[in-house]
């Protein structure tokens, strides 16, 4: 796993609260909020992907899928998975 890869999925985790913010027409706090970094060591990898997976709204079955996964560039992609299935479902919800 690379910091580019990861610096991707917090990018959409950030996209996705933006798209929630603006449909709710709230402002959405700093980035470095968003993402936990003030709580959160942002060079610790494991810190990092722990709070990306408590931050993005999915079901607790998807968060341990996501958590449980041995290895980190693993559960990287297993949280990118799960960014794209809470992301549809966003997109889903804001155009009924």
């Amino acid at each position: 796993m690379t910091a580019a890869q990861l610096l991707e999925v917090e990018d959409r985790v950030v996209a996705l609260f933006e798209r929630i913010a603006a449909a709710r027409g709230v402002r959405l706090p700093a980035r470095e909020v968003v993402l936990g970094y003030p709580v959160v060591d942002p060079a610790d990898t494991g810190q990092r992907l722990y709070a990306l997976a408590c931050r993005v709204p999915m079901g607790p079955a998807d968060r341990y899928a996501v958590l449980a996964t041995p290895s980190a560039a693993d559960r990287l992609v297993r949280l990118g998975d799960a960014l794209d299935s809470v992301a549809a479902m966003v997109e889903f919800e804001l155009s009924t």
